[in-house]
């Protein structure tokens, strides 16, 4: 066997592709089911609850920023100011890995975007806990993601040489399919999380994927070589994982501690117009008629 083919079968060990692919889909995986799971109870929650007599007072900067958008759109009502706000965060999502790829590619490098943009998101998720650092939370996640998702797709990619477009193919086969995993499971999980047990529950799950997440891409450095990889210093490793996964997992401690005041049913539309006028204990009776 020549040192060519060495390489290659050293290399191909993930269903046949090269062995750090399978760090890259696990935490994209992941990352879609933060970003899906979050994104599925946004409106419902800005709705239903952070909006509401009680809430929308603590939230820091909100009267500012509400004032700005009714400047540009016009008085809107707690549901449209939902929308309008879930639509300006999706959008930033997708804009932003644009300046994130030309962050990665200048300056910081393509790995150390990704560990970054998880961090800050894994950060978003601990700030979604609370009324008073909503917005903040979410420029938390929009520039994480900005940072992890162009740059962890550019790392697949970069597994093969030049001319391996058939081994291209297929690396970004499985990709997408964790992909779509991640994407799928992220929704059911989460509300069914927060129709049971309450809104920061979906939210914490959705923050809790952190340490997987961020576990994940701290294990691409373990010691391991292919054709495109160097080795790297264990404990190196091994404090990465250990830091990256005690931040972010910090939300599903926040969540089952979260002392704020329960909506009513997470998935009813009714609940969403009628919020303004729903007390706890009416939410309550209504969880519980008896």
């Amino acid at each position: 066997m020549t040192s060519a083919q060495t390489i290659v079968t050293r290399d191909r060990t993930f269903l046949g592709e090269p062995r750090a692919l399978a760090y890259l889909a696990f935490t994209e995986a992941w990352e879609r089911f933060s970003y899906y799971g979050m994104t599925a109870l946004l409106v419902l929650y800005m709705s239903g609850e952070l909006f509401l007599p009680g809430h929308v007072e603590h939230v820091a900067g909100f009267a500012s920023f509400r004032a700005g958008l009714e400047g540009l759109f016009g008085p809107m009502t707690p549901v449209a100011l939902a929308s309008q706000i879930f639509g300006l965060y999706t959008g930033f999502v997708y804009f932003t890995p644009v300046f994130g790829g030309i962050i990665a590619d200048r300056w910081i490098g393509k790995r150390n975007a990704v560990v970054i943009g998880a961090l800050l998101m894994s950060a978003g998720h601990i700030a979604m806990a609370f009324d008073q650092s909503f917005l903040l939370a979410l420029v938390l996640l929009v520039v994480g993601c900005g940072l992890l998702k162009g740059n962890i797709s550019a790392q697949v990619g970069a597994l093969y040489r030049d001319g391996d477009g058939a081994g291209r193919t297929r690396g970004f086969a499985i990709f997408s399919t964790a992909i779509n995993i991640g994407a799928v499971a992220g929704p059911l999980a989460c509300g069914l999380l927060a129709q049971l047990y309450g809104w920061h529950a979906g939210f914490g799950l959705a923050g809790g994927s952190g340490p997987f997440r961020s576990a994940a891409i701290s294990a691409k450095i373990w010691p391991f070589q292919n054709a495109r990889q160097s080795w790297v210093s264990p404990p190196v490793a091994i404090w990465s994982m250990i830091s990256s996964a005690m931040i972010s997992g910090t939300p599903i401690g926040l969540a089952l501690v979260s002392t704020t005041t329960p909506s009513c049913s997470v998935g009813s539309s009714a609940t969403v117009v009628d919020a303004p006028a729903l007390k706890a204990p009416e939410c309550a009776q209504r969880r519980n008629p008896r």
